[in-house]
């Protein structure tokens, strides 16, 4: 839900509080801001074990989530306490977010990886929660847009963000209070961890089952940030959504819940069926994805619905069989190194991605502020 809000929310934090007078200087600033978000993502993906090697990895995903908590409650201050602000706290929000979802991921996933089917859960938790934004969140957003329930717009989005904070806190008092540390987890705490896991003959044991995995994964990451439904919004931003080949209008803050249902399907589709399909093979699923790209960019609403439903089917396909292969083939030893290797390498694509999305949106819509 926190990275959620980093990607869906974006539009309406630049135009409510960073940039109403629609500067074109002022959203290319923004952008850059944004962009922390895909940075942070990518360096904490493995720089986690050199920035926290104090720490376990059952006390790095507690940090992260403090972190991703302090993000969303300096969003919330944005929306509730000011009228406009520069690009400076947002841009050290974002940096938060990046460091706390970049660093939170490889870790629980690999403490996740020691528990019967434990995994399985986290995979279809990621959409669950990305989906609490993008549908509920949306819906409720589309209420205030309208004046229905007594809030403005601005006021609405700030709820979100703080809504997301108090779901952080209490996931920070479940963890801490009620979660099992795992018995291996001061196996792979220190800098001795990552310097072993880089010996070659340890670097034999888990690089081949990963490698084309991680090529997959960023291919697939570039597609996904070019068709989240943050970008999505700039490339459909009409107050009113007038579809092309259906006799079919819709409020854009609709638009972007319909366009959230077609995500959320897509991708809890792919990491459900991922696990149960015999053919594992994640440069197939690729195929899902450039299709997707394709008729998201048509400028035609309903196939840029339909196109964002495949990149992310192909998302989660890729995902959740990646992560098979690897509890798999690699031994339990080595198994944070290469899911951090998997998700820093496809953070890569995402940052390439995030780097030419404010050029994109001039030369396709060359009169957007």
């Amino acid at each position: 839900a926190a990275y959620a809000c980093g990607f869906s929310l974006q539009s309406r934090l630049l135009n409510y509080r960073v940039n109403p007078a629609h500067s074109t200087v002022v959203d290319d600033e923004f952008g850059l801001a944004v962009s922390l978000l895909y940075w942070g993502n990518l360096l904490f993906r493995l720089g986690h074990a050199v920035a926290f090697p104090f720490l376990s990895p059952f006390f790095r995903v507690a940090l992260a989530i403090g972190t991703m908590l302090a993000a969303e409650l300096i969003f919330s201050w944005i929306m509730f306490c000011t009228e406009s602000v520069s690009v400076v706290p947002v841009a050290i929000a974002y940096a938060l977010s990046g460091v706390g979802i970049g660093t939170f991921e490889a870790c629980i996933m690999s403490l996740a990886s020691v528990a019967s089917n434990a995994r399985r859960y986290a995979l279809v938790a990621i959409p669950c929660g990305i989906s609490a934004i993008t549908i509920l969140g949306f819906l409720f957003l589309d209420l205030a847009d309208d004046g229905r329930i007594g809030l403005s717009p601005s006021a609405a989005t700030g709820c979100l963000y703080f809504a997301v904070a108090v779901m952080l806190a209490a996931a920070l008092a479940i963890l801490l209070l009620r979660l099992p540390r795992t018995a291996t987890e001061d196996d792979n705490q220190s800098l001795q961890y990552i310097k072993a896991a880089l010996r070659r003959e340890a670097v034999d044991a888990w690089f081949p089952h990963v490698w084309l995995a991680a090529l997959c994964m960023m291919l697939n990451m570039f597609s996904v940030s070019l068709t989240s439904s943050g970008f999505m919004q700039f490339m459909y931003d009409d107050p009113i959504v007038q579809f092309r080949f259906l006799p079919m209008r819709v409020e854009n803050a609709t638009f972007v819940s319909i366009l959230g249902v077609a995500t959320f399907v897509g991708d809890f589709g792919g990491r459900a069926i991922g696990p149960v399909i015999k053919v594992i093979s994640p440069p197939l699923w690729l195929i899902g994805n450039v299709i997707g790209v394709a008729l998201a960019f048509s400028m035609a609403p309903e196939l840029a619905v339909l196109g964002s439903g495949l990149v992310m089917a192909g998302n989660g396909l890729i995902y959740s069989q990646s992560m098979i292969r690897i509890d798999r083939h690699v031994a339990p030893l080595w198994n944070l190194v290469a899911t951090s290797t998997f998700l820093f390498t496809g953070d890569v694509g995402s940052v390439v991605s995030s780097s030419i999305q404010q050029p994109l949106k001039h030369l396709l819509k060359p009169n957007h502020a």
